[in-house]
């Protein structure tokens, strides 16, 4: 009850649990938060110990993600988590490792990845997930040298590194957000100011049914730094719009305070305008940044259809008629190229496991390639792929994974499979 609903341990030797506990059976002694908390933590090494067995005997190689940031209190805390098929090929995800750091430098948190691993007995590693701050290219170099002292490298750790997609499309939409700002801030002011009072709210519940919008969608206020909350307001603002403009005619206050505290005033027909071409465009982001982010089911063959994805809706709009949309399409091309426009920078696997699918393979993607990016980029990534396609082949094909019957090895030496979907016999 205690892990599960996360309540804190004392709650034991709360008077009101301890007399319900009671009336369910008198005979039955409630524990002390200290028994609690031993109980809990003997739980805790079962489990890590059941884990332990699990990933090692998992035929499968690892993917970790790692995120850091800083408590309100200035603790710097660090959560590692591992990603896995198991094998009975389900998808699996399990957190290592939840700590205080130092610090947030790379050497640090590489160190704290190293130990972690190292209790874990894990040095069967793919790749590392992070976000895209400096410190982590470091803590990345840091464990590029450790697995190869490990020898248990994959193409020398050459795409060890993952950079967090989802976070590169929050860049990318933070900087289009920039070029509404004044109008989002508005609509902003003018949520904030309704909920701010059950009588506003009421009221402003009274302007909907009076203008008949049969849209069930309540206001919400976003957090500022996080754009898929502001996407969700401005959605469920601009269902609403004519009921705003009711409840300023109906409350004078809203208006005037508007005005005078924010000193922006109230949503005009230009803002709702200008949030309503955004909104309809920053839906595109959401609805694909719920597909790369699920961690119900394998996400690494999405990643490359959504980096497509992104790359056509900034075209379209980059050729837009709208020269606000055109001048905030190029902006956000320019972010996007920055972290997928570099053939160089691009992880290989991203297209790799799309060339696994077998939906897709190596032609689609190539053709794809090749729509998306200009030529002299297009013909380096596709050289780069298919180096990096056989090198893994040859890689798996000379260290093939413990799971599979070693007379099977010593008969495949006698053919050789193309990674492009045939077997050719050698002789």
């Amino acid at each position: 009850m205690l892990i599960v609903d996360q309540l804190p341990y004392k709650f034991v030797e709360g008077e009101g649990f301890r007399f319900f506990c009671n009336m369910m059976d008198p005979r039955f002694q409630v524990p002390s938060w200290q028994t609690v908390a031993r109980d809990c933590f003997e739980m805790y090494l079962v489990e890590k110990k059941r884990l332990k067995s699990v990933l090692k005997n998992c035929n499968s190689r690892v993917c970790l993600t790692t995120d850091a940031w800083t408590s309100i209190q200035q603790i710097n805390y660090m959560c590692l988590t591992a990603h896995f098929i198991d094998n009975d090929w389900k998808l699996q995800k399990k957190i290592l490792n939840f700590c205080s750091v130092t610090s947030h430098k790379g050497e640090e948190v590489g160190k704290m990845i190293e130990k972690c691993l190292l209790e874990w007995e894990i040095d069967n590693i793919l790749a590392i997930t992070v976000d895209n701050a400096s410190s982590n290219d470091i803590a990345i170099a840091y464990m590029k040298r450790k697995i190869n002292e490990w020898k248990t490298r994959v193409l020398n750790c050459r795409y060890l590194h993952m950079r967090s997609v989802a976070q590169i499309i929050n860049f990318v939409v933070c900087d289009g957000m920039k070029f509404v700002h004044e109008s989002i801030t508005r609509v902003r002011h003018a949520v904030r100011f309704i909920k701010q009072s059950p009588t506003r709210l009421l009221k402003f519940k009274k302007c909907v049914e009076d203008e008949k919008i049969a849209n069930k969608k309540l206001l919400c206020l976003d957090v500022p730094t996080m754009w898929n909350s502001t996407f969700l307001m401005l959605d469920a603002a601009l269902s609403l719009e004519n009921a705003f403009e009711r409840y300023a005619e109906e409350d004078p206050h809203y208006v005037i305070e508007l005005c005078e505290r924010e000193g922006n005033g109230r949503p005009t027909f230009d803002d709702w305008s200008n949030v309503r071409r955004f909104s309809e465009f920053l839906g595109s982001f959401y609805e694909l940044t719920l597909r790369v982010s699920g961690t119900s089911y394998v996400t690494s063959n999405l990643f490359f259809h959504e980096l497509v994805n992104v790359s056509s809706l900034l075209k379209e709009l980059c050729a837009s008629d709208d020269p606000e949309m055109c001048s905030m399409a190029l902006k956000m091309k320019d972010k996007y190229d920055k972290y997928w426009g570099n053939p160089e920078k691009i992880n290989m696997l991203i297209f790799i496991a799309v060339v696994l699918d077998p939906r897709y393979k190596l032609d689609y993607v190539e053709w794809m390639i090749k729509e998306i990016y200009d030529e002299y980029i297009a013909l380096k990534l596709v050289k780069n792929l298919r180096e990096t396609l056989n090198a893994l082949y040859e890689e798996y094909r000379v260290l093939p994974p413990n799971n599979i019957n070693k007379e099977k090895i010593s008969s495949s030496k006698d053919e050789t499979f193309t990674p492009y979907g045939e077997a050719r016999n050698q002789s």
